[in-house]
């Protein structure tokens, strides 16, 4: 079955206008997902009329606590509030979840799920416990998992179960569309991968960045941290690569003596 998405934002260009529309769009729905996640905190963790107040200490501590546990090689879930026989807990695990649950199709950077945790949280810490987070999905078979894209993280249906999603939702099959500057950098990834921003910039002076969040976005490339840097990523093709040409793996490849690249 042949998956049909156009791809009318690179070949046509986005217009500045546009594009600061969509980066207004993106702010309000991020800080739209950060109150609801802090509502939703507060609501929880607020003391009823028998219970012992929350201390706001407890709340700046937590970034030290894991930092401290990251030394020692492991992540803890330290307490959102302090010690009480009848006191209600969040974990940081559970408040990264719970903002990208809300969050949808807006990604949120390491650095921003970690201000969520506690303002003196670093940005590794939200890092390991997504990689936590994963690996539980994948042990409970969850059918969902948090991906790692261009502008942050985010969470998302597993390949596999895109069809139910399909028959739930009404999403039929649509033709891919690409633009030959497109096609052009795919088929470097995927004859190069995994490549950095240095070697896409052998074929295209801006590193043709803006290509490839738009393959990131189609699900043909996927992106990989290479670093404890933001920057520091990788490119690979994806399983939808494979799906959507016909290959059983990246041998399957076509190849020829003598490839170039304009």
């Amino acid at each position: 079955m042949t998956d049909e998405i156009e791809d009318d934002a690179v070949s046509s260009g986005e217009s500045f206008d546009d594009m600061e529309l969509a980066y207004r769009e993106a702010l309000r729905s991020i800080e739209a997902a950060e109150y609801q996640v802090g509502s939703a905190l507060r609501e929880f963790v607020e003391d009823d009329s028998d219970q012992q107040p929350v201390e706001e200490s407890a709340f700046v501590s937590i970034g030290e606590e894991l930092a401290e546990d990251l030394k020692s090689g492991s992540v803890a879930e330290p307490r959102l509030i302090s010690d009480g026989p009848s006191s209600s807990r969040v974990s940081p695990s559970s408040v990264i979840e719970a903002a990208l649950f809300v969050g949808g199709d807006v990604a949120l950077t390491a650095r921003r799920l970690a201000s969520l945790i506690g303002q003196d949280t670093e940005a590794r810490v939200a890092v390991r416990l997504i990689d936590q987070l994963n690996e539980r999905y994948s042990e409970e078979h969850r059918p969902y998992e948090i991906r790692l894209h261009e502008g942050g993280f985010r969470l998302e249906l597993r390949e596999e179960f895109a069809e139910v999603r399909m028959k739930v939702f009404g999403y039929g099959p649509r033709e891919v569309r690409l633009s030959p500057e497109s096609l052009e950098v795919l088929a470097y990834i995927a004859y190069n991968q995994p490549v950095d921003r240095t070697d896409l910039e052998q074929i295209r002076s801006d590193g043709g960045q803006a290509i490839v969040r738009q393959l990131i976005r189609l699900r043909l490339v996927e992106l990989e941290r290479t670093g404890s840097r933001r920057n520091e990523v990788a490119y690979r093709t994806g399983d939808r690569f494979l799906k959507l040409f016909s290959l059983d793996d990246l041998d399957d490849l076509p190849h020829a003596d003598v490839f170039r690249f304009k």
